[in-house]
């Protein structure tokens, strides 16, 4: 009887390990795509990247196209994992990426399009930028 309620618990220990749970990558993002005078840009593309590398092996990314005063904005980007594979993500990419692995979510926002180019990181740790400047490339 003994033997069986410790491999019950074991079991229900291992499930609660891998039941995923939801966690924000970047919040909802409302960016304004300006030149470098402040003026709005609203003819370029608009492209935001996402990964929460501890536990996501590959990168997300979704376009949008500004308004006519500048702004795009994209929904919040959640992933969802359980903790076995949060505790173990990490000690996989140091495996296979070595010093070139990467931890924990990143997001960015890049636009261009008509001689237009830039990009904006998000860190964790500050709110979104709510502005990107884009700036007239190479002819």
């Amino acid at each position: 009887m003994r033997r069986l309620s410790t491999k019950v618990v074991l079991i229900g220990l291992l499930i609660a390990l891998l039941i995923p749970f939801p966690t924000v990558v970047v919040p909802a993002w409302r960016v304004r795509v300006v030149d470098y005078l402040g003026n709005p840009v609203a003819n370029i593309k608009i492209r935001e990247h996402w990964c929460h590398y501890s536990v996501e092996r590959e990168d997300h990314e979704a376009d949008a196209v500004p308004t006519l005063e500048g702004y795009v904005s994209f929904p919040t980007r959640r992933v969802w994992a359980g903790l076995l594979p949060r505790a173990l993500g990490p000690i996989w990419n140091v495996v296979t990426g070595g010093v070139h692995a990467s931890f924990g979510p990143k997001a960015w926002i890049q636009g261009w399009g008509n001689g237009y180019e830039g990009s904006v990181r998000y860190d964790i740790q500050r709110d979104v930028p709510s502005q990107l400047v884009v700036k007239r490339g190479s002819p």
